[in-house]
């Protein structure tokens, strides 16, 4: 195959993705959402303990923590991801903060691979392609793993 021809399809692939993470976002999510949380609930008994599980404050969690404090998040943003990761188990009052250091480390970490396993591809624009591709797979896998945990 030839290289403009790898380039399109590999654009084109991206591209279906990014409609594809929209439509899902946009769409279904909200719709699944809706349909788990199904009619009402019971309010818990007046003075019932309410049990939270709160995750180790690790060096790699504060790190993390850190990491997402630097990235800026819309507050309706911000509200979803919260209601996800409350939904997935992850009840800590910084865990929107930890997930967005997740992501960007990710990012990084697979933009950093990619640049390292740079000797496989041999055209400039395909290595480029690749990196992009790359961060955006970290960029987004850990949102896709937050989801199937809600599932």
């Amino acid at each position: 195959m030839s290289a403009p021809l790898l380039i399109s399809l590999a654009l084109f692939a991206l591209l279906m993705a990014g409609i594809t993470l929209f439509g899902y976002r946009r769409y279904a999510r909200p719709g699944k959402i809706l349909a788990r949380l199904g009619g009402p609930t019971a309010a818990p008994a007046p003075g019932a303990a309410v049990e939270s599980y709160q995750a180790e404050d690790t060096s790699l969690v504060r790190a993390l923590k850190q990491i997402g404090g630097f990235v800026p998040v819309g507050e309706v943003e911000a509200s979803a991801l919260k209601r996800t990761l409350t939904m997935a188990g992850y009840r800590g009052e910084n865990a929107v903060a930890v997930m967005s250091g997740l992501k960007v480390v990710g990012a990084v970490g697979m933009v950093l691979l990619a640049f390292l396993c740079r000797g496989i591809v041999a055209q400039p624009v395909q290595r480029i392609l690749m990196m992009a591709m790359a961060g955006a797979l970290g960029y987004y896998l850990p949102s896709f793993l937050l989801d199937r945990r809600v599932t």
